[in-house]
């Protein structure tokens, strides 16, 4: 993927397709939104609103998920695989039994699992950057 002139892979391609995900449940939200109960701006705190979970906003984001896991095996970041798996599959599970709500827990849950990898990994570089492979222990 090219973005303003740089091409874009691993963890960027991962942060740039997320966005674009949020930014695509975003504006279905605002389409599908439902008023209030109150009328009155000064009582709502925050505004909530429902909206429909469709297969393709699924799939898109189980594409994100599916891209975020081969950059993770790539680049060896350090995964709780075991608890991806486990969110991994109870996400296929749940959207063939066409559990939208649960489709989307479990898929949140299996990205959070990459997430974290991608914290730690960016805290490994960060601290090579700073005090070299060695982690700055004379060794």
């Amino acid at each position: 993927l090219i973005l303003m002139g740089r091409v874009l892979s691993g963890i960027p391609l991962a942060g740039a397709a997320l966005i674009g995900a949020l930014v695509t449940l975003l504006r279905s939200a605002a389409s599908q939104a439902e008023p209030s109960e109150s009328t009155d701006p000064k009582l709502i705190p925050a505004r909530s609103t429902r909206i429909r979970l469709s297969r393709s906003f699924l799939r898109q984001l189980g594409i994100l998920e599916s891209e975020l896991r081969k950059t993770a095996m790539e680049e060896e970041w350090t995964i709780d695989w075991q608890t991806h798996e486990a969110a991994h599959s109870a996400a296929r599970a749940a959207l063939q039994r066409r559990d939208y709500s649960a489709t989307l827990r479990e898929l949140a849950k299996s990205i959070d699992a990459l997430m974290a990898g991608v914290h730690a990994y960016r805290k490994q570089i960060v601290r090579e950057a700073r005090w070299g492979k060695s982690g700055g222990l004379g060794g």
